[in-house]
């Protein structure tokens, strides 16, 4: 489907609720990194 035809078929409102869940994963997926990091650097001063 190209950018036009979702346009045309899909509401403001449908537009507006896939971009806050996608806002939502990416802000999820950036607390696991950063929890990753934080577990990881943890590790590293465990091993010093």
């Amino acid at each position: 489907m190209t950018v036009a035809e979702l346009e045309r078929k899909m509401s403001t409102r449908e537009f507006v609720e896939w971009i806050a869940f996608y806002a939502a994963e990416a802000k999820e997926r950036e607390a696991e990194h950063k929890k990753a990091e934080q577990k990881a650097r943890a590790s590293r001063l465990r091993r010093r």
